[in-house]
């Protein structure tokens, strides 16, 4: 699966560079506040919080076209439903690397549609 789904942005942004611009913008300034949230409310075991957390980024990471990011927050949404702390400190290695990833693809999205 690709980092992000291009055919996708684009249809949600109908095509319009500005709005792509804004909405990658949007997401970049955001997400990064979410994942932080996510880490510490993984560091104290706190599910409720955690649950919330990856909810938001799940769906924010869906808007992008970030399937893969929106499908590991899926895990660990549901894996925070059900308080499994182990399981979600665990995947958190491999959710920060498709972050890491997503950034760095959206943001050469957003310098090519400038």
């Amino acid at each position: 699966m690709e980092t992000v789904n291009l055919d996708y942005i684009r249809e949600t942004t109908l095509g319009d560079n500005e709005f792509l611009v804004e909405l990658i913008d949007i997401y970049l300034g955001d997400a990064p506040v979410q994942l932080e949230l996510l880490r510490a409310a993984v560091a104290q075991a706190d599910v409720a919080a955690a649950t919330a957390v990856a909810h938001r980024l799940k769906g924010s990471s869906g808007n992008v076209g970030a399937e893969s990011l929106s499908a590991l927050c899926n895990l660990v949404e549901r894996a925070s439903r059900q308080s499994r702390v182990e399981e979600i400190t665990q995947m958190m290695p491999e959710l920060e690397e498709e972050f890491s990833r997503v950034q760095a693809c959206l943001a050469d999205i957003r310098n090519g549609s400038e």
